[in-house]
Order: C-alpha cells, then sequence, then structure tokens
C-alpha cells in the first residue's frame, strides 16, 4: 500500500506537449524564429540584441473545430416552379394567321367549348402585395398644445405690448393736451392743432369719455378750425362767384369748389330747422348783403341736434368747411346756397379764441357759449 498517493498523482498528470515553432516580430522590424519549449525562455534579436520572452507551449489540447452542418435543401413544389416558369416567360405574340384561328375558335358553338378539357388547370398569375400608407390625423394632441401654447405667448405678447401702449398714452396726453392749451392761448393754431390732436389720439387708446377728455376733444376740434380758417369771409367769397361767372358762365361752379372747397367759415348766427326726418336739415340765415342776391346756408346738424333744440329759431355759433357752392333754382340770378360738410361742422365754446378770430363779444354771445358749453358736457 506504500506509494499509492504518487501512483494516483503519476495517473492523473497531462501529457506532455509537443514542442512547436514560433515565429516574433521585434521592435526593430525583424522576425524572430525559434521552437516553443516546456518552459519559458528569452529569445535575443540578432540585429538590435532586444529579448524577447517566449511563453511555454500550452498543456491544454487544442479545441476541436467544428464545421458547420450543411441544411438539407428545401424541396421545392412542382406548382411553385411551374408559376414562376410562367411568371419569367412572356406572352406569345399572335400571328397573323393566329388572328384567324382565333376568331376561328371564338365562331364555334358553345356546345363544343363545353366538352373541351384543359389538360393542366390555369393557374392565376401571382398578385403583388399592395400597401396603403395610412395618413396621420390632423389633429393630435401634440398639436393641439402647440397651439394653446403658441396662442398663451401671442395673448401675453399682446397684453404686454397694449399695457406699454396705455402707459405711454397716458404720459402723451399729460404732455400734449398742456402744449396745445398753451399754444392757443398764444393763438399759434398750427402747433395747438397738432398738439392736440395727439392727446385726441392718446385718448382714443385710453376709451376715455369724462369732462376732461371731452374739453380736450372740444379744443382740438376748434383749433383744427382756426388753423383752416379762411382768411376771406362771406363777402370775398360771393365776389369771386361773381367774377367766376363773368369769366366761365358754364365752369363756374367747378371753379368755385376747386379754388373753396375745404376752407373752414365761422359763423353766428340763427340756424332753422328745415325737415323734421332722419337726418334733419338746418339753414342758416345769413345777414342781408346790399346789392347781391340771396344767400342760403344749409347743412346736416343731426349730430347736434339735441344742443339746437327742437323750437326754431336757435342762436348758434358754429364752424364749418365749405363743401359746395351751387345757385338756388334753376335760373343763375336766383340766389346761392353754400352748402358745409356734415362731418366738419363743430359748435363754438372758447370764447377766448373766438374773440382773436374776430367774433363779437357781446352778451348774446356770451350765452350762446354758455349754453353751447354745458350742453356738450364741457361746463357746469
Amino acid at each position: 500500500m506504500a506509494g499509492w498517493f504518487s501512483r494516483v498523482l503519476q495517473g492523473s498528470e497531462p501529457a506532455e506537449a509537443e514542442p512547436v515553432e514560433f515565429s516574433l516580430t521585434c521592435r526593430c522590424g525583424n522576425t524572430v524564429t525559434g521552437i516553443r519549449g516546456q518552459r519559458m525562455h528569452v529569445a535575443v534579436c540578432r540585429e538590435c540584441r532586444y529579448q524577447i520572452c517566449v511563453l511555454p507551449v500550452s498543456p491544454y489540447p487544442r479545441p476541436k473545430v467544428r464545421t458547420p452542418k450543411k441544411k438539407p435543401p428545401k424541396p421545392v413544389l412542382k406548382r411553385e416552379v411551374a408559376d414562376e416558369e410562367e411568371v419569367r416567360t412572356p406572352p406569345p405574340i399572335p400571328k397573323r394567321g393566329s388572328q384567324r384561328e382565333g376568331k376561328a375558335k371564338q365562331a364555334e358553338p358553345a356546345s363544343k367549348k363545353s366538352t373541351r378539357t384543359d389538360s393542366k388547370p390555369s393557374q392565376a398569375a401571382p398578385r403583388e402585395p399592395q400597401f396603403t400608407a395610412q395618413r396621420s390625423p390632423i389633429v393630435t394632441p401634440l398639436r393641439l398644445i402647440a397651439v394653446g401654447m403658441l396662442g398663451v405667448v401671442t395673448l401675453a405678447g399682446w397684453w404686454v405690448a397694449h399695457r406699454r401702449a396705455v402707459g405711454q398714452a397716458v404720459v402723451t396726453f399729460a404732455e400734449a393736451s398742456k402744449a396745445g392749451r398753451t399754444a392757443l392761448a398764444g393763438s399759434d393754431f398750427d402747433s395747438a392743432d397738432l398738439q392736440l390732436q395727439r392727446a385726441v389720439t392718446a385718448l382714443d387708446l385710453l376709451g376715455r369719455d369724462d369732462r376732461e377728455a371731452r374739453q380736450v376733444r372740444q379744443l382740438a376740434r376748434e383749433a383744427a378750425a382756426a388753423h383752416g380758417l379762411s382768411l376771406s369771409g362771406l363777402f370775398e367769397l360771393i365776389s369771386d362767384v361773381r367774377g367766376a361767372r363773368k369769366i366761365s358762365p358754364a365752369n363756374w361752379q367747378q371753379s368755385i369748389k376747386q379754388s373753396h372747397e375745404g376752407r373752414w367759415f365761422l359763423l353766428e348766427t340763427n340756424a332753422l330747422q328745415l325737415t323734421t326726418g332722419d337726418p334733419p336739415q338746418w339753414r342758416f340765415s345769413v345777414p342781408l348783403i346790399p346789392g347781391a342776391e340771396p344767400l342760403q346756408i344749409s347743412g346736416d346738424l343731426a349730430a347736434w341736434s339735441r344742443v339746437l333744440g327742437s323750437t326754431p329759431p336757435t342762436h348758434v355759433i358754429l364752424a364749418g368747411q365749405l363743401e359746395d357752392v351751387r345757385p338756388l333754382g334753376n335760373g343763375t340770378d336766383q340766389g346761392l346756397e353754400i352748402v358745409l360738410k356734415k362731418e366738419s361742422l363743430c359748435l363754438w365754446t372758447n370764447a377766448d379764441v373766438y374773440s382773436t378770430l374776430g367774433g363779437t363779444l357781446d352778451e348774446s354771445s356770451r350765452t350762446t357759449l354758455k349754453i353751447q358749453g354745458q350742453l356738450l358736457g364741457i361746463t357746469e
């Protein structure tokens, strides 16, 4: 029994591996060859004398390389081969004689056709698969969210811009109204018209309709009328009409309209209501002009009906722009009618500006200006 352990170990030791050749590349580029033994050793390059460590032969057996098994070929059915041949081979082109034979075959009775039997069953050509593209829906949750976010951003941007514009309008109104009042008091009607129009634009943005806003709007109308007031009065207008009639009797009306249209006239007169319809028409009485034909001034005062009242005549002081000059009646010597633009008619309220423009400030005029200011909501 002695030495049984050593015998067991001797039987379990692996067999010695056979030495094999090695081929290594040195760092200088030279190839070092030799035999790889059971132990590790050092090989020396002949060119640069560099030592290379050579590992021993692996004691384990080399793995066996398995070759993949080839699958047996898939059997091809006769039907598939026939279908492929039928698809690949193009249909025969019929000749002239075959067309006649085809017509003769078509002329055969149906009874003979029914007796014929084909040797091979007819096989239809394989259909290609058809794919239908599915359209994505127009309204999707992601698009709804994007549209909602875009609307919120747009609304927020508009609100910020509107608030900035409102803040700027407050400053503009304060500056422009003060500058306009100062220019109007100094009889600088050009600057007063410009500044007060800026103030009115700011009021439109702010949407104000209080007493101060009404005062500024009224001053803007009066400043525009004073700025565009005609230097020639009604007497000069009649004189121009007489001269135009003598020079061009046929085209005098067009000549006067081109030269005087848009000019402002300031009148203190009585207003007579002609009609009670909608809108009511009013006629303004004019002082008698010696040696001249009758003169009539008319306009549409629908916007000032509550000021004028319903019992004519009513004493008014107003300004308006010339729209047209035309003869009264069918003849040329029956008088003239001066028509004022209805959107330009402005009831006057400022006594100082009226006096500066040449108006007569007596007790009746002051009372009329005060009443018109009260009815327009400017003064108490």
